[in-house]
C-alpha cells in the first residue's frame, strides 16, 4: 500500500507587508523598479568600484528616488517613508553628501563598506489577506507538528483563515 503525503511551507512574512513596488496597479509599473535594484545589487558587489560604477550607481539611486537630482547636483532625500528603496550601510562609509557639490560615493569596493539595497515595504490591505489565508486554508495542509526558525510553533494551515480574518470564521466551520 502506497500512501502519499503532501508538504506545503508558507512565507508569511508577507500577509502583513510587502515591499511596495509589488501593490502597483500594474506588474509593468514596477518593473524599472526592480530592475534599477537589481542592477545596483550587482554592481555594489564588484571588488573594486570604477568611476563608471560610481556615476551609474548614482544613476540607479535617483531612478531609486534614494538621491535627487536639482540642478545638476545630486543630493540623497532623507525621509522616514522612502518611495522604493533603503539604502542601507552597517560598517565602513558608502556616501558623502556635500552640501555644494552633492553626493559621492566613497567606498572604494565591496570590501571597503557592508550594506544593502532593500525595498521599501507597505502594509498590505485586508482583501489581499484575506485572499492568501484562503489559499492557505483551501490546499488542506496537514497540521505542522514542528517549530519555527524562531522556536515558536509553526503555523497551522488550517487555522491561517480563522486567525487572520476572523470575520470569515464562522463561514468555514
Amino acid at each position: 500500500m502506497t500512501e502519499s503525503v503532501r508538504f506545503a511551507t508558507f512565507n508569511v512574512e508577507n500577509f502583513f507587508a510587502r515591499p511596495k513596488v509589488f501593490s502597483l496597479p500594474d506588474w509593468a509599473d514596477g518593473q524599472p523598479v526592480l530592475d534599477a535594484f537589481a542592477e545596483f545589487n550587482t554592481l555594489i558587489e564588484k571588488p573594486a568600484y570604477a568611476a563608471a560604477d560610481k556615476a551609474r550607481m548614482v544613476e540607479l539611486l535617483v531612478e531609486l528616488e534614494i538621491y535627487r537630482s536639482v540642478s545638476g547636483v545630486v543630493h540623497r532625500i532623507r525621509v522616514p517613508d522612502p518611495a522604493w528603496a533603503w539604502l542601507r550601510a552597517d560598517r565602513g562609509t558608502f556616501d558623502v553628501d556635500h552640501k555644494d557639490t552633492g553626493i559621492e560615493i566613497v567606498a572604494a569596493g565591496r570590501g571597503s563598506w557592508t550594506g544593502w539595497l532593500e525595498l521599501a515595504r507597505a502594509p498590505v490591505n485586508e482583501i489581499a489577506t484575506q485572499m492568501t489565508a484562503r489559499v492557505i486554508t483551501e490546499v488542506g495542509a496537514v497540521r505542522g507538528r514542528g517549530r519555527g526558525s524562531d522556536g515558536a510553533g509553526s503555523v497551522q494551515p488550517r487555522d491561517a483563515h480563522r486567525a487572520l480574518c476572523p470575520r470569515d470564521a464562522h463561514r468555514r466551520q
